[in-house]
């Protein structure tokens, strides 16, 4: 268990609605969309993966491992994807020392950084609307 998200379930349903309601934003899903690939965003403590799969032109997100491998695999502890999500992480630094792993194609997952503060934003409002606005303070 993780200090911000508590269970699996708490980060298999933010998360995978986070990356819904991306999809939802013409701006962003179009952004993604640029990615074409599987990727896999693997937590732990608790552990459970989330993926979104931008491949001929689809938008679908899943919980649990992918039937396909992933183009880009992203391995973190659920808090510092929380943190992530939130902006509130050096990303670059994070994967430099080791604390977010990454396999695959790095280039598509460098894509996802411009996106990142609108990210930012979409998850915020996903937190309050939850009634988890005191988790923005990680």
């Amino acid at each position: 268990m993780g200090r911000f998200i508590e269970s699996a379930t708490m980060g298999e349903e933010l998360f995978s609605e986070l990356l819904r309601r991306v999809g939802k934003i013409d701006s962003l899903r179009e952004e993604m969309m640029k990615m074409g690939m599987l990727a896999a965003y693997r937590c732990t403590e608790p552990e459970f993966t989330v993926w979104l799969d931008t491949r001929d032109g689809k938008y679908e997100v899943g919980v649990g491992e992918p039937g396909d491998e992933p183009g880009v695999s992203i391995s973190y502890s659920a808090d510092v994807a929380h943190q992530s999500w939130l902006n509130k992480l050096n990303a670059t630094m994070a994967m430099t020392r080791g604390t977010i792993k990454v396999t695959g194609s790095i280039t598509a997952l460098l894509r996802f950084v411009p996106l990142q503060s609108r990210v930012a934003e979409v998850y915020a409002e996903l937190l309050v609307e939850r009634g988890l606005a005191h988790l923005q303070e990680a």
